[in-house]
């Protein structure tokens, strides 16, 4: 019988510090690998936002360069006469009289040709 006292008083005893050390240290390491996981899964989705931004200025581009074409065909001198021609623009010319020259030019009467005229004095 002494045995069997012997197995039953003794008790196993557990450290408290250390368990609690080893369960604060697994929180850690869990709440570490939670947070990488979630970031890691932000920049995979951010990535693929990017990309799928990328194509769509790449298409708009595509696009703006087109209309940019049309524009210049469209605006181009030979479209212009082309117009002009089959009626769908009219053009009148302008008048010698609504025509505003910064530099007025002056007909020199000795001989009749035409002469800038100048803010400078003669004899300087």
């Amino acid at each position: 019988m002494r045995m069997s006292q012997k197995r039953k008083n003794k008790k196993r005893t557990i450290q408290l510090g250390v368990v609690t050390i080893f369960v604060a240290l697994a929180l850690i390491v869990a709440a570490l690998g939670l947070s990488y996981v979630g970031m890691t899964t932000k920049i995979q989705r951010r990535g693929s936002q990017i990309g799928s931004l990328e194509h769509e200025l790449a298409a708009l581009q595509m696009q703006h360069d087109v209309v940019d074409v049309q524009i210049e065909k469209l605006s181009s001198r030979a479209a212009l006469r082309q117009k002009l021609d089959a009626g769908i623009v009219e053009m009148i010319p302008i008048a010698e009289t609504s025509i505003v020259r910064l530099t007025p030019n002056i007909i020199h009467p000795a001989n009749g040709e035409l002469r800038v005229v100048s803010n400078q004095t003669i004899g300087q």
